[in-house]
C-alpha cells in the first residue's frame, strides 16, 4: 500500500467519489469555492493498493514558509472510501506530512468515534464559539467583551492598526 498526492483531481477522482456517499465537499464546485474564497491550496491523500484506490481525504493546504496545517475537516474534507483503512491510511499521512514539511494535520471527522481509530495522531478536544449579533447594538456587544478583550482593542487602535473592507470579485 502507498499514500500518493493529487494536486488537481481529474476524471479518476470523480469516479472514486461517485461510488460513495458523499457531500458537495469532495466536488470541483466546493474545490472552487476554497480556491478563490480562502486562496487555498488543495490536496487530495489517496490510499492505493496496486492501483485500487480505497481510502482517500481531501483538505487544505495553508500557512507559511515557516508553518504548514493541512485541514481535512468538514466543509474541506474528511475521509472517504473503505474506513477500515484508516489506521493504515494515519501512520502513511504521518509519514508523507513529513516529507511534504507539513507540521500540523488537523483531522475532525464525525464518523470517528475512537481516537484509536487515528492512534498515531493527538485527539485534542476542541472549541467553536460563535459570537450571535442579531438584534444587538454596537454599545452591547462592547459592554458584553471581557477587560482584557477591550484592553487589547484599544491597544490595536492607539497602534494605529486598521480594517479595510474588502471584496471578492468575479473574474
Amino acid at each position: 500500500m502507498r499514500l500518493v498526492s493529487i494536486q488537481n483531481p481529474d476524471s479518476r477522482w470523480y469516479e472514486f467519489v461517485s461510488g460513495y456517499p458523499h457531500l458537495i465537499f469532495h466536488t470541483s464546485i466546493w474545490a472552487q469555492v476554497l480556491r478563490e474564497g480562502y486562496n487555498a491550496k488543495l490536496v487530495y491523500y489517496v490510499l492505493e493498493d496496486s492501483g485500487e484506490w480505497l481510502l482517500a481525504m481531501p483538505g487544505m493546504l495553508v500557512g507559511n514558509r515557516f508553518f504548514r496545517i493541512f485541514y481535512s475537516l468538514i466543509p474541506y474534507g474528511g475521509f472517504i472510501g473503505k474506513k477500515e483503512f484508516i489506521p493504515e491510511f494515519s501512520k502513511l499521512l504521518e509519514r508523507k506530512a513529513k516529507q511534504e514539511k507539513i507540521d500540523r494535520i488537523k483531522i475532525i471527522n464525525l464518523e470517528i468515534k475512537k481516537k484509536e481509530e487515528l492512534s498515531d495522531f493527538e485527539c485534542m478536544e476542541s472549541y467553536r464559539h460563535i459570537l450571535e449579533l442579531k438584534e444587538k447594538s454596537l454599545d452591547q456587544i462592547w459592554k458584553d467583551y471581557k477587560p482584557n478583550l477591550k484592553r487589547t482593542i484599544k491597544k490595536a487602535l492607539r497602534s494605529d492598526l486598521f480594517l479595510k473592507e474588502s471584496k471578492i470579485e468575479k473574474r
